[in-house]
């Protein structure tokens, strides 16, 4: 069984200022996927987020997927913040991504995600 970790980057989450709600969405999706999910841990953006993929690289899971912190105003730095970890980009996951969200977010396609992989690759 896979070991996922589930990540919500959002400032105001994070200060308590309203509930996480795409974190549990996404760790549904990632058991529906039969992943063994920890989280969701909900961080602000900036450097906590290279800081939670480095320990989640460290503790050896096998994927990690975040939620938030793509879009285009300054405090967006996931993109920047995960580019400091990985090894490879990945980028037909991230464009996948928009692809699907497109039709029911349309401004979904101006995401600045990405994916990628460290140390080793995805187990088959």
């Amino acid at each position: 069984m896979m070991r996922a970790m589930a990540v919500t980057v959002s400032n105001r989450a994070a200060a308590g200022v309203y509930a996480d709600k795409s974190g549990p969405v996404l760790v549904e999706m990632l058991e529906d996927l039969g992943c063994e999910v920890d989280g969701p841990v909900v961080i602000p953006d900036g450097e906590p987020v290279a800081g939670v993929l480095r320990d989640a690289v460290a503790a050896g899971y096998d994927v990690v997927v975040t939620s938030g912190g793509t879009g285009l105003t300054p405090s967006d730095q996931t993109p920047e913040m995960t580019r400091l970890v990985i090894e490879r980009e990945v980028p037909g996951i991230a464009e996948a991504v928009r692809l699907e969200g497109r039709e029911a977010v349309p401004a979904s396609i101006l995401s600045r995600g990405l994916a990628g992989v460290t140390g080793r690759t995805p187990p088959p």
